[in-house]
């Protein structure tokens, strides 16, 4: 429910700042090497263009977050309207889930027999 949500928001939220981190740190160590590797202006050049990947990593991020919350906005939208529907009808939310599952069970039953018999229509 809203607890596994929050949960998985916090975990999200905790893997969005390692990237960042290891982002920053793989920057570094980076334009480290470069510049012992080819000289100070290639290390200039390597230290200039970590930020660009740190803006593109945000932008990213931020997309990505777009994208979540447009699911958890449909999500309690949802949730919403199964809650008021079965208030209004006199049925717990339970409940009704519990009736949903035995009608699909029970179509699954009778499409099985139906295969058994041979009256499915994809076996005609």
């Amino acid at each position: 429910g809203a607890a596994g949500l929050v949960a998985f928001v916090d975990v999200y939220d905790s893997l969005e700042q390692a990237a960042k981190v290891v982002l920053a740190q793989s920057g570094d160590a980076t334009t480290q090497y470069i510049t012992y590797k080819y000289g100070d202006e290639a290390g200039k050049a390597a230290q200039s263009s970590v930020p660009i990947a740190q803006d593109m990593l945000s932008a990213t991020i931020n997309f990505s977050r777009l994208g979540a919350r447009a699911f958890i906005s449909r999500t309690a939208k949802h949730g919403a309207k199964v809650y008021l529907k079965s208030t209004v009808a006199g049925i717990h939310p339970d409940e009704q889930s519990a009736a949903r599952l035995a009608k699909q069970q029970q179509k699954q039953q009778q499409l099985l027999q139906q295969q058994q018999h041979g009256t499915y229509a994809g076996m005609q």
